[in-house]
């Protein structure tokens, strides 16, 4: 036993001759400071011992109260008079030593214990720091074994390798024989099920987001561009030209020509669509902004292509390419024995030089194109390149050719684009988000809307020439 605390059990024992405060006496001077220095020491480590004791909190003061009890066999409320009868006895001599008759070791005495009294507060404070942060490594244990337990409170369902082994039969017929002999233990393998090791494995995320394939738009290109300010635009076209001029005697009667011309019009039509989305997704994926555009984007060029070929000009549809162009003059196919594709696609770029409208280009679906690609001789070689010759050309008969599925297959269309047609851009296409759609403020949801404007002007339809191919299908 240490020096502090032997010199303490010896004042503990000599306590009870103490006459303590509320009891009429002082403590004897003659009988307390005769004994020996190391019993001065003892009083001084007690009494600081007690002063801590009191000012700890309860729950710490009631820990140290009990090892204290255990160690030199006092119990808290000795303790704590103990301190009490400490303290008037430091007063006395204090006042002792004011009037110059204490005892000469006294001011030594004070000196230590202050110094015994800040190595005990240090100690103590200590302790505390050392008690919280136990605390608080015991909750986050708690905290993350609660985070492991099933919903309720409970276990999880699937069982660990570990667990298996230890609940089966034969591990514990082998421990209750005192981990003697062998044992046999049937445990399943480990795999990457789950409820094995599935666990273990984090699946790798890839960024971005895997889109649907879209087709390049090749119609617009081949038609002149153009804008306007206006919902509606008209324009003056010919209809008849009837030339008889001819040359004409003196005195005669000169020849009367016919030219007729019509107001015609195009309309501005609106082409739109709009999706519902989240505002937490819409925050929350920096890349969806974006892609949303493009998707809602390349919706509007889609409808739209489909709009500029096959638009029939009923309620909000575009008068489209297809329907205003000229019918084929299959008259021309009759002195061609078993006209193929490319001999139907030259009588119709010949039609078309017929009305002094040179063609320019074609239109073509995608699989009648393929099939031309693929055309052969009689000796069985490929007309064209061939599928190891150099990069095929979408030109047929010189002419660049816009291939699309939006294009009936079977059919076709040659003509000089930018001469019989005109588009006219009214507003380019716009992607705007808004919250003010219904009752998307309180549902938290957002508008993602997307339109364009325009008009198509076929100014001649006598430039266009369409047509089928013949049947039985050729090359």
């Amino acid at each position: 036993m240490s020096r502090w605390k032997a010199d303490g059990l010896a004042l503990i024992l000599w306590l009870p001759e103490l006459n303590l405060p509320g009891t009429g006496g002082i403590v004897r001077e003659d009988r307390m400071f005769t004994r020996n220095t190391s019993r001065h020491f003892g009083l001084a480590g007690l009494a600081i011992a007690c002063l801590v004791l009191l000012a700890m909190p309860d729950a710490h003061a009631a820990t140290l109260a009990h090892h204290a009890t255990h160690l030199v066999g006092l119990s808290p409320v000795d303790l704590v008079a103990a301190s009490f009868g400490l303290t008037a006895a430091h007063r006395e001599y204090g006042r002792k030593d004011a009037g110059g008759g204490g005892d000469p070791g006294l001011a030594q005495i004070q000196g230590e214990m202050t110094r015994i009294l800040g190595e005990v507060k240090g100690f103590a404070e200590k302790s505390k720091q050392r008690i919280e942060e136990q605390d608080s490594r015991l909750l986050d244990v708690e905290q993350k074994l609660a985070r492991r337990s099933g919903p309720g409170g409970t276990a999880p369902q699937d069982e660990s390798w570990g667990n298996k082994l230890t609940e089966s039969e034969g591990f514990k017929g082998f421990v209750s024989g005192g981990l003697r002999g062998t044992a046999r233990v049937e445990v399943k393998a480990l795999t990457s099920a789950t409820g094995s090791g599935g666990a273990l494995v984090t699946p790798a995320r890839q960024p971005g987001i895997v889109a649907l394939p879209q087709r390049p738009m090749t119609v617009r290109g081949l038609l002149a561009p153009g804008e306007t300010e206006s919902n509606l635009v008209q324009f003056v076209r010919q209809t008849l030209r009837t030339n008889n001029a001819a040359p004409v005697a003196e005195g005669a009667l000169k020849p009367e020509s016919v030219i007729s011309y019509e107001e015609a019009e195009a309309a501005v039509r609106t082409i739109a669509h709009w999706i519902p989305i989240s505002r937490q997704l819409f925050d929350d994926v920096p890349a969806l902004r974006s892609t949303l555009d493009g998707e809602l984007v390349y919706g509007l060029d889609e409808a739209e292509e489909r709009q500029l070929l096959l638009g029939d000009g009923t309620g909000q549809n575009l008068l489209g390419l297809l329907p205003q162009a000229t019918a084929f003059d299959t008259a021309l196919l009759t002195s061609i024995a078993s006209p193929t594709r490319a001999d139907t696609l030259l009588m119709a770029i010949g039609q078309a030089e017929k009305s002094l409208l040179p063609a320019t280009g074609m239109v073509l679906n995608t699989m009648d194109w393929i099939r031309m690609v693929a055309m052969k001789d009689t000796t069985g070689q490929y007309i064209g390149s061939g599928p190891f010759g150099p990069e095929q050309l979408r030109r047929v008969w010189g002419l660049p050719t816009a291939v699309t599925p939006v294009m009936p297959e079977g059919r076709f269309l040659v003509g000089s684009f930018a001469v019989a047609a005109q588009i006219f851009d009214r507003m380019d296409a716009e992607v705007l988000v808004s919250s003010e759609d219904r009752d998307n403020f309180i549902r938290n949801m957002l508008t993602a809307r997307a339109e364009k404007r325009l008009a198509l002007a076929v100014k001649r339809s006598q430039a266009l020439i369409t047509g089928s191919f013949p049947a039985p299908a050729q090359s």
